[in-house]
């Protein structure tokens, strides 16, 4: 709860031959939270969508199911391809991975 709202990580776009980049930050509590259900938390925001349930031998141990979110963004730059997306995080406490990208 202590990190709710706290931004955790950003993605860092650049653009082919550009010198534009774009920053979306990723907040806790907003675009992710920890992937281990914690017995007792507050529900999630509604903004919050969470993708998939599931769990593996540690997380059955531990009676802590797991689940993964979605983020999504809005290119504001729809006209121009992207060069790179690089996942950078902040120092915080939650450590943030990507587990796939798509584009529409």
């Amino acid at each position: 709860p202590e990190e709710d709202g706290q931004q955790i990580a950003s993605y860092l776009i650049s653009f082919a031959g550009q010198q534009t980049r774009l920053e979306i930050p990723v907040l806790y509590d907003q675009d992710v939270r920890d992937w281990h259900w914690q017995s007792g938390e507050a529900p999630a925001p509604k903004s919050l969508k969470s993708v998939w349930h599931g769990e593996n031998e540690m997380s059955r141990r531990a009676g802590k199911p797991l689940r993964l979110y979605i983020t999504t963004w809005t290119n504001l730059l729809p006209d121009l391809e992207i060069d790179s997306i690089v996942c950078s995080s902040s120092m915080a406490n939650p450590a943030l991975f990507v587990l796939a990208i798509t584009a529409e």
